[in-house]
C-alpha cells in the first residue's frame, strides 16, 4: 500500500509511541521484562512490524531494470557532496507519489529475524538448546498474528461499521 503524505508517518509514530509506553511501563511502572520476558517478546512481534514495513523491497520487471554498468555510471555521475540533496529530492518524490508501506512486509521481515534469532543465534550465543527459546519465538509470531488482525481491522473496516438497523 502506498502512504499519502499525511499519512506516511502513521506506522512510525506508533511503532515511537508503543516504543515510549514500554519503556515509561519499564522504568516507572511493572519490570515486564523481569515479570515475563514472553511478554515481551510479544510486544516486539507486534510493534516491530510497523517499522518494518518500510522496508518494501519491489522487485522490478525486466523491462525496469538497469544493467550495473549504467547504474554504476549513474551513480559515479553524481558527486558525493550532491547525495544528500538527492536523497531528499527521492523522499520528497516518494512522498508525493505515496511511500511503499506493507504489514505483510513487516510481518515477513520480523518472522525472519525472530527464527532466525530464536533459532540459530540464540543456542550459539547462550548455549541453550531451542526448545527453551521455543515460548519465544512462539509469542513473537503471536505478536505479528495480532499485529495482521488489527491492521486487517482498521484497514478494512469491520463489517458491522456503518450499518443501519431497520425502524420498528
Amino acid at each position: 500500500m502506498n502512504l499519502s503524505v499525511k499519512r506516511a508517518g502513521i506506522p512510525i509514530t506508533a511503532f515511537l509511541l508503543i516504543c515510549t509506553m514500554f519503556v515509561l511501563n519499564q522504568r516507572y511502572g511493572v519490570d515486564l521484562i523481569r515479570l515475563s520476558y514472553d511478554a515481551c517478546h510479544f510486544l516486539y512481534g507486534m510493534a516491530f512490524p510497523l517499522l518494518f514495513g518500510y522496508l518494501y523491497i519491489q522487485i522490478p520487471t525486466k523491462i525496469e531494470r538497469v544493467p550495473l554498468r549504467v547504474f554504476i555510471a549513474q551513480v559515479r555521475s553524481v558527486a558525493v557532496r550532491d547525495w544528500l540533496q538527492g536523497i531528499v529530492r527521492g523522499i520528497r518524490r516518494d512522498l508525493q507519489r505515496g511511500t511503499p508501506w506493507s504489514p505483510w512486509t513487516g510481518a515477513c521481515w520480523v518472522a525472519i529475524f525472530s527464527i532466525a534469532n530464536e533459532v540459530v543465534i540464540d543456542p550459539i550465543a547462550n548455549g541453550f538448546p531451542f526448545t527453551s527459546a521455543y515460548s519465544n519465538l512462539m509469542a513473537d509470531l503471536l505478536g505479528i498474528g495480532t499485529f495482521l488482525v488489527i491492521v486487517h481491522l482498521t484497514t478494512r473496516g469491520h463489517p458491522t461499521v456503518g450499518a443501519t438497523t431497520p425502524a420498528m
